[in-house]
């Protein structure tokens, strides 16, 4: 039985999940719990304190959504502590699972669970570190309030920023922690954290946390929940995906549509804190509660993004809030100890900018204080200078007039000569500038001249391309319209069949004209070649389509580049012809490429990428890697369906996909379950009539075949063969394929007649289609069951003449044939046939000198083709002489075939049992006897072996 995938790329569409089922008139958010421990300060529910063994109780502290918080003395260590105690039909699961969880987080800023036990009546409680101080939400509120008290001053708001960026690097690390012991928060927000009065930070209310990694899942707390009165039972990881737990004001988008979330939902919240630290608001902000859920699971974060783009914060701050904030998970940062990191290296840039600063203002004062000094001391000697000067300069100011008038004349003769220089001077530069301001203006109209005919070159040239593209695209659309010009259908073509081989065939034609055509325009060409491949593809002419797509997929690399979307394109549909051809190494590798492609230009996600990677796990199926394809189309079910849904054809073709990587390993509930889905998805969101649905049903009755429910699948085919017929024609591959199939189903149901019509069709198109080489068996078993023995004959005499035609010169190949030839015989009960063809396998051994396990195999399989024809002697020569061969090489022959060693030795024994030989029976059972006593010792070594180990 054989099953078929075929993928075709489909534009993603996105339907918005549902949110309708939350109640907007709920009075608080899910999971607005405020239990923050602070010292006691209330004697509030004195009267109402339970007695717990070994704690005094001294007062309630605060009282939050799950339960009460009350202060108390530990009477054997004599050291405060918060005692936490759940409140009446409140989740116990949640209340046990965050001592639990914290129990397991050794961490400085996680507050420490001392104990945990339940009241007489059963409730439980739980013993905790007592933490003084206020939570972050207090502070927030505080520096809100300062900052309008001194109008915003630039220093107190710098001041209580960096005093908030230290919280909140300390929260950043204590999720980090939790992350990589595999734990999530999903309640993150200010009201949950507590801030000491020496600055230390404590992450409170882990009652929402979940265990992401599996090897932790394993532990339950079942045992603890389960003994006490009135508590629900332990919520699974089923029973809580699609719930929507946490605070919607710092809740990431995929947490508030109930989907399944990991790190990056935590990472989203501390984003929406440290936006509430530079903001005043978390990411997501409404009138009312519905708004602000509705904001959440839409991912509506316009109003975070502009109130972070109006604050005054450093841009490096800006931008680790932005990318925390990512809608898309995968944009954001993995996990809260990146997150961390990337804060810390701020603060630390930070602290070194301020520390060269004042290193700067330090050097810059003594500068300043250097030259004050200097000013002094040049002011003490520029007086006692002047002083000695004075006298002298008295006595020279006399004889300086007359030398001054004297050369006051002389200076001004000089002026004169200098003012007539500067005349003549200014009168030739006039005259040269004349003559530049004409050069100047000569070439002025020269370049307008030339600048004015470049563009009527260029105009000219454009109009041209412009034609000539406009050619291109007019005989482009000819070629592909001469496919169809002139059809009748209705007039020309009795069947659907006729009509899509007279498409066939001009489709030819036009490829054909292509090659011999020069249209101008490489692109307008790969265009148009890339239609016709697909085209031949679909018609089942996969060897005229690789040869067209080759040609596509070269000119686009050449002219848009090899990561170009429509290069990519063309590899796909490359890959699909190579594949119909058999060619699966080939369309793996081309497959895999456009992969890597897809998901560089567009994203892991995208459908793109998706529909590459469906094709991929098709192809590890077709080179039969099923563990490996069933690996890669789990995880790829799981991303189409959160991002393209159930309807959509690259999930419906991929869940088929998966079925049949289960039926092959053998798994064939799954399988089935897998094509149940399949098979149901189609028919809802395609029709019955659909191609893919008739595919995903063929597959279903495949998996039948498989259970052997062959009614069941002769039911499932006789249904989808007259569409195909009516749809695709008779020869269509998918059409054989589903002939072939029903065919074999009513072999094995012992319907032999009505198989042979539909398998005899099906072997006359092998030539065309190798695939269907799978009706051979089934066909010479219908032949014999009614009573066509030479018809059976002739058939697998033709099959070793066309094996001889085919792998001359091979000699491993055709012993290889010729044997599962000769055990076909044997299973038909042929033993004469069978005996001639084993006897031409050990002539191809013996000529080629084989000494290989595989001769003596064959010796042993004579033997049984002998025995059946009662040829006791014959039989026995060749069945000791084969068992002999394979005992001595039993080390060089693979472990799933070792059993023949056994099984030639058991041949022996029923030989000699049928032939009454008393005494050769009892020989060889004792050799039997010593063989199973052998074998006991050597696995006893073995296990010794593996005891003790290597000295």
């Amino acid at each position: 039985m054989e099953s078929s995938h075929s993928d075709l790329p489909i534009d993603r569409t996105r339907l918005p999940q549902s949110i309708t089922q939350m109640s907007a008139a709920s009075e608080s958010l899910p999971g607005e719990r405020t239990e923050a421990l602070s010292a006691p300060g209330s004697d509030e529910g004195q009267s109402e304190l339970p007695d717990i063994p070994g704690y005094r109780l001294v007062g309630q502290i605060a009282r939050g959504g799950m339960g009460r918080v009350l202060s108390a003395v530990d009477l054997v260590l004599e050291r405060e502590v918060a005692i936490k105690v759940l409140l009446p039909n409140r989740s116990a699961v949640r209340f046990v699972n965050e001592a639990k969880i914290t129990a397991r987080l050794p961490h400085p800023c996680v507050p420490p669970v001392y104990a945990l036990g339940k009241l007489e009546d059963g409730t439980p409680w739980l013993a905790m570190k007592l933490i003084r101080g206020r939570t972050l939400s207090e502070i927030l509120e505080s520096t809100k309030t300062a900052a309008t008290d001194n109008n915003g001053e630039d220093e107190s708001t710098s001041r209580n920023l960096s005093m908030l960026l230290q919280v909140f690097e300390q929260i950043a690390h204590a999720v980090g922690f939790a992350h990589s012991r595999g734990i999530i928060h999903r309640d993150l927000k200010p009201q949950n954290i507590m801030v000491g009065e020496f600055g230390e930070v404590q992450i409170m209310d882990w009652g929402l946390a979940k265990i992401v990694r599996a090897d932790l899942q394993a532990e339950s707390l079942s045992s603890f929940v389960s003994s006490s009165p009135g508590i629900a039972p332990l919520e699974t990881e089923e029973t809580m995906q699609g719930s929507i737990m946490g605070t919607p004001s710092y809740m990431a988008p995929e947490q508030a549509r109930g989907d399944e979330v990991d790190q990056r939902a935590d990472v989203f919240s501390l984003g929406s804190i440290l936006v509430c630290m530079l903001t005043g608001k978390p990411a997501f902000v409404g009138r009312t509660v519905r708004q602000t859920i509705e904001k959440a699971a839409s991912g509506d974060i316009g109003d975070a993004m502009q109130r972070l783009d109006q604050c005054r914060a450093d841009p490096e701050v800006v931008a680790i809030a932005r990318r925390c904030l990512a809608v898309d998970p995968n944009d954001r940062y993995e996990d809260a100890r990146q997150l961390a990191a990337v804060v810390s290296d701020y603060r630390q840039s930070v602290a070194r900018r301020l520390r060269e600063a004042e290193t700067e203002r330090a050097e810059a004062r003594i500068r300043e204080a250097e030259q004050r000094k200097r000013r002094r001391q040049l002011t003490w000697a520029s007086s006692a200078i002047i002083l000695s000067l004075s006298v002298g300069m008295i006595v020279s100011l006399l004889q300086m007039r007359r030398a001054q008038q004297a050369e006051t004349k002389a200076r001004q003769n000089e002026l004169q000569a200098l003012a007539n220089e500067a005349k003549a001077n200014q009168e030739r530069n006039a005259k040269d500038a004349a003559l530049r301001a004409e050069k100047e203006a000569v070439a002025e109209r020269t370049h307008a001249l030339e600048a004015e005919k470049a563009a009527k070159e260029l105009a000219e040239k454009r109009r041209s391309m412009a034609e000539a593209s406009l050619r291109f695209a007019q005989r482009a659309n000819e070629l592909l319209s001469s496919v169809f010009i002139g059809l009748n259908p209705v007039n020309e073509f009795q069947s659907v069949a006729e009509f899509r081989e007279a498409i066939h065939q001009r489709i030819l034609k036009v490829m054909n004209e292509l090659d011999a055509e020069q249209l101008g325009d490489p692109v307008v060409v790969a265009r148009l070649q890339h239609h016709l491949g697909d085209s031949l593809t679909a018609l089942g002419d996969a060897r005229n389509a690789e040869r067209v797509l080759a040609r596509a997929v070269e000119a686009r690399r050449k002219a848009l580049g090899p990561e170009h979307p429509d290069t990519l394109n063309a590899l796909v549909s490359f890959a699909s012809a190579k594949r119909e051809l058999g060619q699966y190494a080939e369309a793996l590798k081309i497959m895999e490429e456009c992969a890597k492609g897809f998901e560089a230009a567009n994203g892991r996600n995208h459908i793109a990428t998706l529909t590459a990677l469906s094709n991929v796990g098709a192809l590890h199926q077709n080179l039969g890697h099923w563990k490996l394809a069933c690996e890669l189309q789990e995880d790829l079910v799981r991303r189409l369906r959160a991002s393209l849904g159930d309807s959509h054809l690259t999930t419906i073709k991929t869940l088929g996909h998966l079925g049949e990587s289960y039926r092959r390993m053998g798994d064939l509930r799954k399988a089935l379950a897998r094509f149940e889905e399949a098979k149901n998805s189609a028919v809802n969101y395609l029709g019955p009539e659909n191609i893919l649905t008739l595919q995903c049903m063929n597959n279903l009755a495949t998996c039948y075949w498989s259970l052997r429910e062959y009614h069941r699948a002769i039911e499932i085919f006789e249904t989808t063969l007259p569409i195909q017929i009516r749809k695709l024609g008779e020869n269509h591959p998918a059409t054989l394929l589903t002939k072939g199939n029903l065919g074999v189903n009513y072999v094995d149901s012992g319907q032999p007649e009505r198989a042979i019509p539909l398998l005899e069709v099906c072997y006359q198109n092998i030539s065309r289609d190798r695939t269907l080489s799978f009706v051979i068996p089934a066909l010479i078993e219908a032949y014999k069951e009614t009573g066509k023995t030479k018809e059976a004959a002739a058939l697998i005499q033709e099959q070793i003449n066309g094996a001889r035609r085919a792998l001359s010169g091979r000699g491993g190949e055709y012993v290889a044939l010729l044997l599962s030839r000769g055990r076909l015989l044997l299973q038909l009960r042929e033993f004469g046939m069978a005996e001639a063809i084993f006897r031409e396998a050990l002539g191809v051994q013996d000529k080629e000198r084989s000494d290989s396990w595989v001769m003596y195999q064959t010796m042993v399989e004579l033997g049984s083709a002998l025995r059946g024809q009662k040829k006791w002697d014959q039989a026995a020569q060749f069945l000791i002489q084969g068992y002999r061969g394979l005992k001595i090489r039993k080390d060089s022959i693979p472990k799933s075939q070792q059993y023949w060693v056994r099984k030639a030795l058991d041949l022996i024994i029923e030989l000699y049992q049928e032939s009454g030989r008393t005494e050769e029976i009892k020989k060889w059972e004792l050799e039997r006897s010593q063989y199973n006593n052998e074998g006991k010792q050597q696995n006893n070594e073995k296990k010794n072996n593996l005891a003790v180990g290597p000295d």
